[in-house]
C-alpha cells in the first residue's frame, strides 16, 4: 500500500455515500471492478494501479478483518471510512493501526467530513469530497 485515505466523521455525515460515489467515478474513468471476496470492499484496477474502496467503517474489526486482509494490502491505494465519534473505538483502532505503518513508505491522508456534514445535502459535500479523493489518487 502506498496511500491510505481515511474518511472520518460522525454517523450519517455521508462517508458511505461518498465512498460509493468514488467507486462510481473510478468505474466511469475506466477502472475495472475485480470483484474481490470481501463484502463492502470494491477492488478496482487500471494501468497496473489497484485501489480498494471500503464502504463502511463503523466497527473495530474493520481493521483486522478488512484493512489488514491480503486483498486490500496488495492494493496501491486504500480508501476507507472511520467513525470519529461514539466513543471513538473505530477512530482509536485506526490510530493504533497507523502507528504500525512505515510512514516513510505509506502516505496517510485523513479527511474529516464533519466540517460540512450539516450542510452536505445543500452544498453537495459528498460529491465535493468524492472529487477531492479522486484528485488525491
Amino acid at each position: 500500500m502506498e496511500k491510505l485515505i481515511i474518511l472520518a466523521g460522525s454517523p450519517n455525515c455521508g462517508k458511505t455515500e461518498t465512498t460509493k460515489l468514488i467507486i462510481e467515478k473510478l468505474k466511469n474513468s475506466g477502472y475495472n471492478d475485480l470483484h474481490g471476496s470481501l463484502k463492502g470492499v470494491s477492488i478496482l484496477s487500471k494501468d497496473n494501479i489497484k485501489i480498494a474502496v471500503v464502504t463502511y467503517g463503523d466497527a473495530e474489526d474493520i481493521i483486522d478483518n478488512v484493512i489488514k486482509h491480503c486483498e486490500v494490502q496488495n492494493c496501491d491505494i486504500v480508501v476507507c471510512c472511520s467513525h470519529a465519534t461514539r466513543g471513538k473505538k473505530v477512530f482509536d483502532a485506526f490510530h493504533a493501526y497507523i502507528k504500525t505503518l512505515d510512514l516513510s513508505k505509506i502516505r496517510v491522508i485523513p479527511i474529516h467530513k464533519n466540517f460540512l456534514s450539516n450542510l452536505c445535502r445543500e452544498y453537495k459535500d459528498n460529491e465535493y469530497t468524492a472529487n477531492l479523493v479522486i484528485d488525491l489518487l
